[in-house]
This record gives structure tokens, C-alpha cells and sequence, in this order.
């Protein structure tokens, strides 16, 4: 595996966690931390205060038991959303060739419980995310049976750090909460094996895109004034609309509508709700 050092991009030698210029990084619940220190300076207030949030309203799995069984779990545990969780490995699956194990770079890997089960399927993980939490984050790697896979804590934006290229890239509903989306889908390609396949999952679509910031940005006022932090690590883009949908198309990639049950398009149907849930894929 081939990592570049956050702060001098040269090489990182794994087995010491140190670069040549003498740049060192440590581990911590048997993840590889990789924030550059003008990253991590402001990131790990926003960190500190984000858990604790989400330990005062029980929002994380703090039962070490279940990890194993993500995402077949009742739906409602820990504000995960396990039944739109359980569409994506089908659909993940669906995707990724069965018949021999694939390199896969899992950018938004929360608590691994996708990792978890690709790795269960025989593939090679490498998973990234900014949260490192034994319970809401990557620290989550000790509580699953068989974790044979590398996780690295880093800034999503700096993807320049992973020097390796894979089988299958899947930015997991993460695509909006870039500053810049549509540069991170070209550079992805970059990253790609010869008939490699990128999957981008969790595409929210709104035909009046500047709605779902305008509700955001409500929710996030109320939040600070409550809460006295944001809910945003940093700026980011938000929902896709017409245009950006075309410019992926323009990119290679094909846009698919997740299937909806009955039920949910009713309800669609009489909101007049204008946003989708969508999903991107790639194929070199």
C-alpha cells in the first residue's frame, strides 16, 4: 500500500508510521491517524464536541455485540437508518464482480459496517473517514470478529494522500458533503484499475438543488444557537441538480434512482417532495 505523508506528501513507511522529512503519525484503535496538523488543530475541537452531542442524545451502538450483525438491525438504532443501509450492500454487491476478491477503497466508512461485511465477501478494504470514535467512528474496528482491513483517519479532501490505485472506489453517502464533488468524481478515475468500478452511493438529487441548503442552513442555526458548534465539519456542497448531474454524465458516470416500495413513492407522490435518492457508477 502506498500512503503519502499529509504534511510533505512524500513517501509514508507503514511499518514505522513516519516519513523521511521526519513527519510521524500514530494509531489509535488500530486505525492510522493522517491529519495534517492545520487540519487537525480546528478538526479535533469539532470532533470532541460532535461525540459528545451524539453520546448525550444515545445516538451511538455502545453495545460491542452488535457491530458484527450491521447493518441487520433494527432500524432505528443509533439514528443509523439501517433499512436504507441494507439497500446499499445489496445494491454494493449487485455491483462488484463475486468472482474473485477486489481491492476496494471505501471513502466514508463511519463504523465500518460496510467494511465489515465486503471484507466478510473476500475483498482487500482500505477504509477512510474523519471520525476515529470506538463507537461512532473508525476506533469501531475493535468490535468486529474479523477486521482484517486498513483504516486511515483523514481529511476526505486530501484523497491525494492515498497514492494507490483499486478495483472498486465507493464514496459511501458522502459525494455532497465535498466542497468540490464533481473534481473529486474526475479525480477518482485517476485512482481506478483498468476496468476498475466506482460506486457513489447516497446521491441526494434535488431539481431545485439551492433547496436543500436553504433547510440545512435553518437547521444548522438552530443547532449552534442549541448546541453552540455546527453541524457541518466544514463547507460543503450539497444537493445535486440538473447541471451536476449532467456533468458526472459528462465524466462517464450513469445516475440510477433508487427503487422505492410503494409506500415511499405515495408519500413522495402527496409531500410533492421534488428530491431523490440517487446513486452514480462509473466503469473504466
Amino acid at each position: 500500500m502506498s500512503i503519502k505523508c499529509p504534511e510533505c506528501l512524500s513517501d509514508l513507511n507503514l511499518n514505522t508510521n513516519s516519513c523521511k522529512n521526519g513527519h510521524s503519525f500514530e494509531q489509535k484503535h488500530g486505525c492510522l491517524i493522517l491529519h495534517e496538523t492545520s487540519f487537525k488543530s480546528w478538526f479535533d475541537p469539532f470532533e470532541s464536541s460532535f461525540q459528545a452531542y451524539r453520546k448525550r442524545n444515545n445516538s451511538k451502538i455502545v453495545d460491542p455485540t452488535i457491530y458484527d450483525q450491521l447493518p441487520f438491525v433494527d432500524n432505528d438504532l443509533s439514528d443509523g437508518n439501517w433499512k436504507e443501509k441494507i439497500k446499499d450492500l445489496a445494491l454494493i454487491r449487485q455491483l462488484i464482480p463475486s468472482a474473485k476478491s477486489q481491492k476496494v477503497l471505501e471513502i466514508g466508512a463511519w463504523n465500518h459496517w460496510l467494511t465489515n461485511r465486503l471484507n466478510k465477501d473476500g475483498h482487500q478494504l482500505t477504509a477512510i473517514d474523519y471520525f476515529i470514535d470506538q463507537f461512532d467512528g473508525l476506533g469501531a474496528k475493535t468490535h468486529y470478529k474479523s477486521n482484517e482491513w486498513l483504516s486511515i483517519q483523514l481529511n476526505l479532501e486530501r484523497l491525494d494522500i492515498i497514492d494507490e490505485t483499486f478495483d472498486i472506489i465507493i464514496v459511501n453517502r458522502a459525494i455532497i458533503y465535498f466542497k468540490d464533488p464533481l473534481s473529486v468524481l474526475k479525480a477518482l478515475k485517476e485512482k481506478l484499475k483498468p476496468n476498475g468500478q466506482i460506486i457513489i452511493t447516497g446521491l441526494i438529487y434535488d431539481r431545485y438543488p439551492g433547496k436543500f441548503m436553504t433547510r440545512f442552513n435553518a437547521l444548522n442555526e438552530e443547532f449552534e444557537i442549541k448546541e453552540g458548534f455546527s453541524l457541518a465539519i466544514k463547507p460543503f456542497y450539497g444537493a445535486f441538480g440538473n447541471k451536476e448531474l449532467q456533468d458526472a454524465q459528462e465524466l462517464g458516470y450513469t445516475s440510477h434512482e433508487y427503487k422505492l416500495s410503494f409506500l415511499q413513492y405515495l408519500s413522495r407522490q402527496i409531500k410533492r417532495r421534488d428530491e431523490k435518492l440517487m446513486y452514480l457508477v462509473y466503469k473504466a
